[in-house]
């Protein structure tokens, strides 16, 4: 099976994260974004894994190789400001008639992959987890697709995008509705977890949810009780990180080298090397080696910055 994950086109340099680096790297609950993809796709990461990016590259293989070392990974680069239907038309040769899993590089999905070889459907559309069935067609609500899906044959996906790509202002949903509206065998399945990292509140909401089903540090209320500081899980506290007299959590992301002193940090991201000195923050994202100290606050805070008032 080929498995494609796409970074170019969904992301922009207005996106405005606080590092400027990829979606693919941005750190939620313990790990980037890309590495919580890979984890849960370790049932089906029998072939070929292929990123489209549209920058970073070289951090992105770098840390590829360092973390996910044995993986089959190869890496296709488009133009800056390519649209999603443009960046998979890129790496056409990279699917024809073998099994093809499609993946929204800014969704961090859970669902039932290990059997896929197994459906007799030619697409398999994963949509987000709703009470209501009838909320699961594509047509009726594009939204409802959970950035994961599945072609039997990948060349099925290929004829698609040769019909999308001529339409203007055509997009990846039209595509997958002109899939399902198709004489194609089409299956949709309920994911168990979709969480859309695309936005800075997507990704806080993502680094919450993850942190809540277990993803956090396991030792974070030992740890407290011996450095002398405040936790309420859950939280992911790097190991390096350094906390005194502060609360931190729930829903707190601290990474490696960040340190905490007389502050109350709630719902937040700190980046690496990040400080936070007499401050109170939610709901807030610092980037690495940021330095913060603001009575109460919901930042965000780029890479670098001091902010004292």
């Amino acid at each position: 099976m080929r498995i494609i994950i796409l970074y170019a086109g969904l992301e922009t340099r207005e996106q405005n994260w606080p590092d400027h680096c990829s979606l693919a790297l941005q750190r939620v609950a313990g790990s980037n974004v890309l590495g919580h993809i890979l984890n849960q796709l370790r049932e089906v990461q029998a072939g070929k894994i292929t990123l489209v990016v549209e920058r970073d590259l070289d951090a992105i293989a770098a840390w590829a190789a360092q973390d996910m070392p044995g993986l089959d990974i190869d890496f296709i680069k488009t133009a800056p400001g390519a649209a999603p239907l443009e960046a998979l038309a890129a790496c056409r040769g990279c699917f024809e008639q073998e099994p093809l899993l499609l993946i929204l590089g800014s969704h961090i999905v859970e669902a039932e992959f290990k059997d896929l070889h197994e459906t007799a459907a030619g697409v398999t559309l994963f949509v987000k987890p709703v009470e209501d069935a009838a909320l699961h067609d594509p047509a009726q609500d594009s939204f409802s697709w959970a950035g994961v899906c599945y072609f039997r044959h990948g060349a099925v996906l290929g004829a698609a995008l040769d019909r999308a790509l001529p339409v203007d202002r055509a997009n990846l949903a039209d595509c997958l509705t002109d899939l399902y509206n198709s004489d194609l065998s089409v299956d949709l399945r309920p994911a168990t977890l979709s969480l859309d990292t695309g936005t800075i509140e997507g990704l806080l909401f993502a680094n919450a949810r993850l942190l809540g089903l277990g993803y956090g540090s396991e030792d974070a209320v030992e740890r407290s009780y011996v450095e002398d500081f405040t936790v309420i899980p859950p939280v992911f506290l790097h190991e390096t990180a350094e906390i005194e007299n502060s609360v931190v959590g729930p829903f707190t992301n601290v990474e490696a080298g960040a340190r905490i002193n007389g502050s109350v940090v709630r719902n937040s991201l700190l980046g690496r090397d990040s400080a936070v000195q007499n401050a109170v923050l939610d709901g807030s994202i610092i980037g690495p080696r940021a330095r913060v100290e603001v009575a109460g606050a919901a930042l965000i805070v780029e890479e670098g910055t001091i902010v004292n008032e």
